[in-house]
């Protein structure tokens, strides 16, 4: 009778540890999330402003951008962004880059960045450089100051 005692509670303490580590695996399942398209960050240090194209973005990436916002010139605005979830936002990473490319596919600059670490030397890089300033014509109201003698 105390060995069929002993045989009973070994089993329901093994079904027990089994049924625990179900509902640790389907908890642990339940809480994790991933959402956008894992891609290399490091790639922006091998792009060029007005030379990398947006193909050529996309595949040093190694994904698709998530969204594209189109303007009315023909350029647009590409996001790369990738989110981990390990316990439903309390425990995530998050990387973002938004590249700008002009109507002909070609990189303009970078405009953002989120969870990515990149180089300083390359982050001005990408920036792109400060635009030149406009040279304004004098258009007949300049101002011209003309010396004069003095008579006396």
């Amino acid at each position: 009778m105390i060995q069929a005692v002993t045989a009973a509670v070994r089993s329901i303490a093994a079904a027990s540890r089994c049924a625990v580590m179900v509902l640790a695996v389907c908890a642990g399942v339940a809480g994790c999330s991933s959402t956008g398209y894992r891609f290399d960050a490091s790639a922006l240090e091998r792009m060029t402003p007005g030379v990398t194209r947006y193909s050529d973005a996309e595949q040093a990436l190694g994904a698709p951008p998530v969204q594209v916002y189109r303007d009315t010139r023909g350029g647009y605005v590409a996001w790369w962004r990738h989110k981990t979830s390990i316990v439903t936002d309390g425990l995530y990473g998050r990387q973002a880059v938004a590249l700008a490319f002009d109507a002909d596919d070609r990189l303009l600059r970078l405009i953002d960045t989120e969870g990515v670490l990149v180089p300083q030397w390359a982050r001005t890089h990408l920036l792109g450089w400060p635009p030149a300033p406009v040279a304004t014509p004098c258009a007949g109201a300049c101002v011209v100051a003309i010396p004069v003698s003095a008579q006396p």
